[in-house]
């Protein structure tokens, strides 16, 4: 039995090798640049960063931050993670959620529209048996005039 065990993690563990060297996938040259194929969205990669820290925050405290003031205090994140590095806007927060992204998913975290954007990012949150779970989503920019505050967050995952 102490055999077959060892087997089954030695076989995931070079199945998990092969699939994180030898299944990546090939970068397609942009205007000659072969890693703007894959370039990440800074806002995007700033949300995900946050989603992080809020659910560091969250394992702590069993709550949200009250203010992005707190989220920075807990976890050191410094000025410059609080803001939108496209816009050079803060981000919007509320805990109590700003507007609902989809059933049970409060959207608390926003990006303004970049100038000529045709979507804005949020972090969504929502909680479940397993916990707190967060999401970077996109939704159309126009959207941004009408985004308003929320009674509930966040929601229960039904």
């Amino acid at each position: 039995m102490k055999h077959e065990t060892l087997h089954v993690w030695s076989v995931l563990a070079a199945l998990a090798v092969a699939m994180a060297g030898g299944c990546a996938p090939a970068r397609t040259p942009v205007n000659g640049n072969p890693s703007a194929a894959f370039a990440p969205d800074p806002t995007a990669s700033q949300l995900q960063d946050l989603a992080g820290a809020m659910l560091l925050f969250f394992g702590a405290y069993d709550r949200l931050p009250t203010e992005l003031d707190e989220l920075q205090s807990a976890t050191g994140l410094q000025d410059a993670q609080l803001v939108d590095p496209v816009t050079a806007r803060p981000f919007l927060y509320d805990p109590t959620g700003l507007a609902l992204a989809s059933a049970g998913r409060m959207i608390v975290l926003l990006a303004a529209p970049a100038p000529g954007a045709r979507v804005c990012y949020g972090l969504t949150v929502y909680r479940n048996s397993g916990g707190m779970h967060a999401d970077v989503v996109t939704f159309p920019a126009d959207a941004w005039a009408t985004i308003r505050a929320a009674p509930d967050a966040p929601a229960q995952e039904p």
